[in-house]
Order: structure tokens, then C-alpha cells, then sequence
């Protein structure tokens, strides 16, 4: 088989698994395409984010990391979002998308539009709680439970 060893993955691969660099004396690049993709997905995000490089990869290697706001559990990388600041740049966390997509924008827009949403879900509970729709035992008290964090960060 005419193929080359990958030291990152430690697998030997197909010679079309690499890709070309004419650098190099077997005119292929030293990794394979998988792990040289991997591997510069890594270094953008810690670029963009002031990151270090490790710090990026133990992120992504950690199989208990959760979201910085809602507290799940990632089952895959590309449920992870890399939160930054959008005026800034600054790097805040890592988020799933939907509380990325909550939170994106500029920080005082979000902070409001956050604030809204709370009173919005605030106001569905005490509606459900006062009619008994829904699970009453699963919601009783979540209404006052929002409206004491939404008074508490005021």
C-alpha cells in the first residue's frame, strides 16, 4: 500500500489523505488532511479569541463541558459556540447555540432583550400556575422563582 504515517492521529493513510506541499521531500504534508483541518480549526478560534492554542484543545476534550448559561452538556463540538464580544472581541465562554443566539449582539441589547424574554416566560408561568394547564407540579413556583432572579440582578 502506498500511503504515509500521520504523528498527530498515528495512522497510516493513503498518500491522497494528505495534502500536497512541495516543501517537503515526499512532496506531502506531514499530517493528514483530517488532522491538519482539525488542527488550524483549533488555531483560528484561539486567534480570534486571545486564546492559547492547549486552552482551545482542552475545550474541546473535555467530555463533561457545559454550557457557561445554561448549564447542558455538550454531546458533540459542533454543539459548542465560542461567545465573544461582539464590540470588543473579547472571549466569554462557551454557549450552545441557542443561548448564543439569545445573547449575540451587542451586550446592552442582549442584556434587554434577555430581561424581556425572562418577564415573557415570568408572565406564561403565573398563567399556567393560575389555570393549571401544563404539569402544575413541574411548574408551580417557577414564576416567582424568574421574577426573584430578574429583581435580584436589577
Amino acid at each position: 500500500m502506498d500511503g504515509k504515517w500521520c504523528p498527530r492521529c498515528a495512522q497510516h493513510k493513503r498518500l491522497d489523505e494528505f495534502y500536497r506541499c512541495s516543501a517537503r521531500a515526499d512532496g506531502r504534508q506531514r499530517y493528514c488532511k483530517k488532522c491538519c483541518n482539525e488542527h488550524m480549526k483549533i488555531s483560528q478560534r484561539a486567534r480570534k479569541y486571545g486564546l492559547k492554542q492547549g486552552e482551545v484543545e482542552l475545550l474541546l476534550e473535555i467530555p463533561e463541558c457545559q454550557n457557561a448559561a445554561c448549564r447542558r452538556r455538550f454531546e458533540s463540538e459542533s454543539e459548542m459556540c465560542f461567545d465573544h464580544c461582539h464590540v470588543g472581541g473579547e472571549w466569554r465562554g462557551v454557549l450552545c447555540n441557542r443561548c448564543n443566539a439569545a445573547a449575540s449582539g451587542p451586550a446592552s441589547e442582549a442584556v434587554g432583550r434577555l430581561r424581556g424574554l425572562a418577564e415573557y416566560l415570568a408572565r406564561w408561568l403565573e398563567q399556567n400556575e393560575q389555570s393549571g394547564q401544563g404539569n402544575p407540579g413541574k411548574l408551580r413556583g417557577r414564576a416567582s422563582e424568574l421574577r426573584s432572579v430578574l429583581v435580584a440582578r436589577a
